[in-house]
């Protein structure tokens, strides 16, 4: 296969791929290097070479991409050999929500082998694998580490290659939006508007109007709110009872605090400082 050709088809291959109905999911490059571990028959030595894959979420768990690498060999007595191979994928990814997501893969493609010591020729390839994805800062760079086997054949032998790839993807789309997570829905047990995590006044009776604590207003600051507050405007620092109004212990209408005289007998007549009046002979 020539340069030539072998360009014509990547560009087919890409096209295809971007035209594919997206489904609101998302494109995405990987750029990469791999690690041939080569069939012993190729009488080669191990390499790494350079790959680039672009691909495109036909789901929310499977891919399709475009593969093209190419890596150089040396042999023996200095000979020099060189495998590019471009070909097509699927890959089956889980848990792809969660930031290390394991994936299948498998495809199809051509190999171009070029050497100085035999013919070249262009083969068919297969492949399957497996690998890992991991997520970087929930945006929308990827690491991803690979592993496969391919299967080809050249001058009537099997060959099985093992190839380990590394790079970054990075995506494009409705995935590659940095994800905001989802807060939990706060409850509002008493529905005074202010939601659990925030209400100081848990259990207010429905339709009274309450502040940003989810308290209802006391004007007076007495501890009674004000929609049960018979006695509104008490001083700071008095002893009220539960309808807000201030203890009179012994009813002789002067409050506690000021009464001077507390026990008064019951229907006396007392002063302003709660003290009984007495007659004067």
């Amino acid at each position: 296969m020539s340069k030539g050709h072998t360009a014509r088809v990547a560009a087919a291959l890409l096209c295809t791929i971007l035209a594919l109905p997206a489904h609101s999911q998302d494109s995405y490059v990987v750029p990469a290097i791999i690690y041939t571990d080569v069939d012993s028959e190729r009488l080669v030595d191990d390499e790494v070479g350079a790959e680039i894959g672009i691909g495109q979420f036909l789901t929310d768990s499977f891919a399709i991409e475009a593969r093209l690498n190419s890596t150089s060999f040396t042999g023996p007595n200095e000979s020099d050999a060189g495998i590019r191979e471009l070909g097509v994928f699927g890959r089956w990814v889980f848990m792809r929500q969660n930031t290390i997501s394991p994936y299948l893969v498998g495809g199809v493609g051509v190999l171009s082998n070029k050497s100085n010591i035999i013919p070249d020729d262009t083969r068919a390839a297969l492949s399957v694998g497996a690998g890992l994805e991991w997520q970087l800062a929930k945006g929308p760079w990827s690491l991803r580490a690979e592993y496969r086997l391919r299967e080809t054949e050249q001058a009537n032998v099997d060959l099985s290659d093992r190839i380990a790839t590394v790079g970054f993807a990075y995506a494009f789309g409705k995935r590659a939006a940095t994800i905001v997570p989802v807060a939990a829905p706060d409850p509002d047990s008493d529905g005074d508007g202010v939601p659990d995590s925030r209400d100081q006044c848990p259990g207010t009776p429905a339709g009274r109007v309450v502040d940003s604590t989810g308290c209802e207003p006391d004007s007076d600051g007495d501890g009674v709110p004000d929609s049960l507050d018979q006695c509104p405007g008490t001083p700071a620092g008095r002893t009220v009872d539960a309808n807000g109004c201030q203890l009179d212990s012994d009813n002789d209408g002067v409050v506690d605090h000021d009464d001077e005289c507390p026990g008064t007998a019951a229907g006396a007549p007392v002063d302003r400082r709660g003290c009984e009046i007495r007659g004067t002979i």
